[in-house]
């Protein structure tokens, strides 16, 4: 029996409804010997963590206000993100990928670092989409696309022109632009759930974010159930866990919050 068989028979079941008796940094420290081997893929799930608590520091350094506790697990500690944030370059942790300390060389002050915070999450979804793992190239495709979605109804909201504000994967941009009065956005063919996420928008704002994560969570896990032993039903089962961490963390008042400041800008 292989080593992904043994892991995928021992993870504890989990579901949208099922109780969550534990954080997943408290899971996966836990159980750090038993995903090693996959350590490499978990630091590609981290980072999303990673960008979340870059927007929530900068927030913190520009406004002089606590933004909250950081999103764990993490790769870098509040300390450590502070030092990486003055100098990227001399203070990027070992193995971070390159695109995270190019963009913060890029934009080196934290006004147009924060300004620009959506550009890093599009740089994330596009280097997992570029992945040698195929579960990370449909997962970083997936997720660029919902968010993608997310970024035009807000501009649409705000009476704001999608040109030259809309970023992400340039044919999916291109497409949501030429069907902007569409219900679905155009996406309807890349997405099947695309119309459910469009039709939430009228929800409250926390609302929307549960619904929102529910219909990530169930896309991951449906993904290649023709092979139930393979290596990417572990990483669908930790994105599972990191969304619904994500969730239980977002209490209502930061989930009203999380959504507004997706939806307002």
């Amino acid at each position: 029996m292989s080593y992904n068989n043994f892991v995928v028979g021992w993870l504890p079941e989990i579901s949208w409804d099922s109780p969550q008796p534990e954080t997943m940094a408290e899971f996966l420290e836990a159980n750090s010997n038993i995903f090693e081997p996959y350590s490499e893929g978990i630091t590609k799930i981290l980072l999303h963590n990673e960008i979340m608590n870059a927007e929530l520091l900068l927030s913190e350094r520009i406004s002089g206000n606590p933004a909250g506790d950081f999103f764990t697990p993490s790769i870098m500690t509040r300390p450590e993100f502070e030092r990486f944030l003055d100098n990227p370059v001399i203070f990027q942790p070992d193995h971070f990928p390159q695109f995270m300390t190019d963009f913060f060389e890029e934009f080196k002050e934290d006004t147009d670092r924060y300004a620009n915070i959506e550009e890093l999450f599009v740089r994330y979804f596009a280097y997992l989409h570029s992945d040698e793992i195929p579960f990370f190239r449909y997962y970083g495709r997936i997720a660029g696309i919902f968010r993608t979605a997310i970024a035009a109804y807000r501009l649409i909201k705000l009476s704001l022109p999608l040109e030259g504000n809309l970023r992400g994967d340039p044919d999916i941009v291109k497409t949501i632009i030429e069907n902007r009065t569409s219900p679905d956005l155009g996406l309807k063919s890349e997405i099947y759930e695309i119309t459910e996420i469009i039709d939430m928008f009228n929800l409250e704002p926390a609302e929307l974010e549960k619904r929102f994560d529910r219909v990530h969570f169930d896309l991951v896990g449906n993904v290649g159930q023709e092979s139930p032993f393979g290596e990417h039903i572990i990483y669908n089962y930790l994105i599972g866990l990191f969304v619904k961490d994500r969730w239980n963390y977002l209490n209502e008042e930061k989930g009203r919050k999380f959504l507004d400041d997706i939806i307002n800008g």
